[in-house]
């Protein structure tokens, strides 16, 4: 965890500005490229001085060693005394309720998908494809068929990203390389992977963090970026409504999320995951390999069948359908609703269904 991170991040719990202490540090030899030069605007975190018209030159000429430092322990403290450890250099700043720790229906839900998508990292975190895709490719989509027709690859230069729901990091070093500097959130171990992937880019940021409850300031991000994430959560409605706060007035916000079909494949699907995500993940995960043939005649979100993949990525497919407990389906007016009440104006529909982007209002250029 960089300084830097410390003017995005807001307590969880009560929305209180934190305040660090370090344990243990490291430097690393790292460069900033000159179109992501620090931009703090509020206060220096490594130097305890705000910044809104104090900022002196002595304190920017060492906003590049700031950079190289790395906090791999330590704990934050909001304002209000909420606390939460920084360790392997990662805040991890999850609610009660994505920690495993809380009681009820849904808390035991929200901690069996926790635990279904950190098997499913384990199993797969390392494959050079995902979904029958490399890295490579899937970063391409940054500016093909998921955004390129609101953003292409001159936004990206000196802005400020969020992936919130990033898994592994597969987008992570694609958004670095189109010269944003990124922030990737995820409610699982899966940003343990993403930081030993990307270890040595200098503007690359994670957090361990619940998309329910993100622990971001209001209006900090220029693009807030969600594949397939909201639809696992207990309410994607209020995950968005919530997520779209950080989002800058005249930003961007990116979702996909499971479209709605027919009612006998909503009723036959639901059916189904009634029992398998009630089976040990052990068991599910024999079980997915069973009927990848099937997606050759099944189509997939991802297009990923055997014509494509290999048999052990088709299992993926599987197990990443039937295995969390929340899975919710939605409609393009509804995605449409979820703008419009968060202050967007309408969103502009995408190839991949249901990818929508929309423009957060305001009256200054972006």
């Amino acid at each position: 965890m960089k300084y830097r991170l410390l003017e995005m991040l807001a307590c969880p719990a009560c929305g209180g500005s934190f305040e660090v202490e370090v344990e243990a540090r490291v430097k690393r030899a790292a460069t900033v490229a000159p179109h992501s030069r620090p931009r703090c605007a509020l206060f220096c975190a490594r130097h305890k001085v705000r910044l809104l018209d104090a900022e002196t030159a002595e304190i920017a000429a060492t906003c590049p060693t700031c950079y190289q430092e790395e906090i791999t322990a330590g704990r934050l403290i909001c304002s209000q005394g909420h606390v939460y450890p920084v360790t392997a250099g990662i805040p991890r700043l999850l609610p009660a309720e994505a920690a495993g720790t809380s009681h009820g229906k849904d808390g035991r839900a929200t901690s069996q998908v926790k635990r279904r998508f950190e098997f499913q990292w384990e199993k797969w975190g390392q494959e050079e494809r995902l979904f029958g895709q490399t890295d490579a490719a899937m970063a391409d989509r940054l500016v093909g068929s998921y955004t390129a027709s609101t953003i292409d690859e001159h936004f990206y230069p000196g802005r400020l990203v969020l992936d919130a729901g990033c898994g592994h990091g597969r987008y992570l070093a694609g958004f670095a390389e189109l010269g944003a500097e990124v922030v990737g959130m995820d409610f699982g171990n899966g940003v343990d992977l993403a930081a030993a992937h990307n270890q040595d880019n200098p503007t690359l940021h994670l957090v361990q963090g619940d998309v329910t409850r993100p622990p971001f300031r209001s209006n900090t991000f220029d693009l807030v970026f969600s594949f397939g994430v909201l639809q696992f959560t207990p309410a994607p409605a209020t995950a968005f409504a919530r997520l779209a706060r950080a989002v800058k007035p005249g930003g961007f916000f990116y979702i996909w999320v499971y479209p709605r079909q027919g009612w006998l494949w909503e009723t036959s699907q639901r059916l189904i995951r009634a029992v398998t995500t009630r089976l040990p993940a052990s068991l599910l995960y024999c079980l997915c390999f069973i009927p990848v043939p099937l997606l050759s005649i099944v189509p997939t979100y991802s297009g990923t069948s055997l014509r494509n993949s290999s048999w052990r990525q088709c299992a993926q497919v599987v197990w990443d359908w039937y295995s969390p407990r929340f899975q919710w389906h939605h409609t393009a007016a509804e995605v449409s609703a979820w703008y419009e009440q968060a202050d967007f104006a309408p969103p502009t529909f995408l190839e991949v269904k249901i990818g929508a982007v929309g423009r957060k209002k305001d009256r200054a250029p972006c």
